[in-house]
């Protein structure tokens, strides 16, 4: 008899818990719908927790802060990030740190403009989107190597409010299971994702780092339909430090 009447109860709060998300709009407010929008603010992520802290910071950039526009998602305000700024100018103006490859015209979607601590416009550059930390100033200006630091703590900020300066993996080759076999899916596609998002991991895990060493094996892809979204486990093997 306990046992019922708990199951009574439990089933009572999960349909407490589910009718606010259930879909219903039988008494949605839509009198907002016809107000004029209000102008969209970029969220502001102010400094991080503290790894290997980075160097000390030059004057002139001293409460320095930047815009992020990413192709895929919203706009992102910086703060409390004065070494990444600086990292990224001193980049930009580094011979070693010219790329002598043609850059393409398209695929450098991604803005970042950089202010001062007296909101003065000092420097605009366009980011690769295709999961190279490539930047430069426009399709005329040369590619320069941004530092690892630079380019993964952006991407890792940009993830906090479910943005990328690279597209969701969307398009992905499934293979027929054979049999009982569950579907597999292609491996290569995940190669540059994997490296990409485990690396924006790692950044937050050592901080400035001279290097970031990643090495991985992915062994194979197995798709679950355990609710109604389709899930795909990749089991693989990994080794990294920094």
């Amino acid at each position: 008899m306990k046992k019922i009447l708990l199951k009574i109860i439990v089933t009572i709060l999960l349909v407490i818990v589910v009718i606010p998300f259930s879909g219903c709009l039988k008494d949605f407010d839509v009198s907002r719908l016809i107000e004029d929008p209000l102008p969209y603010e970029a969220p502001e992520i102010y400094d991080w927790e503290e790894k290997i802290y980075p160097n000390d910071v030059e004057d002139k950039y001293e409460g320095a802060y930047m815009y992020i526009n990413p192709t895929f998602g919203d706009r992102l305000r910086l703060l409390g990030m004065e070494y990444l700024v600086q990292q990224i100018m001193e980049a930009s103006e580094a011979p070693n740190r010219i790329l002598d490859i043609n850059p393409p015209r398209r695929g450098y979607e991604n803005k970042i403009d950089i202010f001062d601590r007296n909101d003065t416009l000092i420097a605009s550059f366009e980011i690769s989107s295709d999961f190279m930390p490539y930047a430069r100033l426009d399709n005329k200006a040369p590619l320069f190597l941004l530092p690892d630091y630079a380019y993964y703590t952006i991407e890792y900020s940009l993830w906090q409010i479910g943005s990328s300066l690279v597209a969701p993996l969307e398009q992905w080759e499934r293979y027929p299971p054979l049999g009982d076999e569950r579907a597999q899916y292609k491996k290569e596609e995940l190669e540059l994702r994997m490296a990409h998002d485990v690396k924006t991991v790692l950044v937050q895990k050592y901080g400035v780092s001279e290097a970031y060493f990643l090495n991985y094996e992915i062994y194979t892809t197995a798709e679950y339909a355990l609710s109604k979204a389709l899930t795909v486990r990749v089991y693989a093997m990994l080794a990294y430090a920094g």
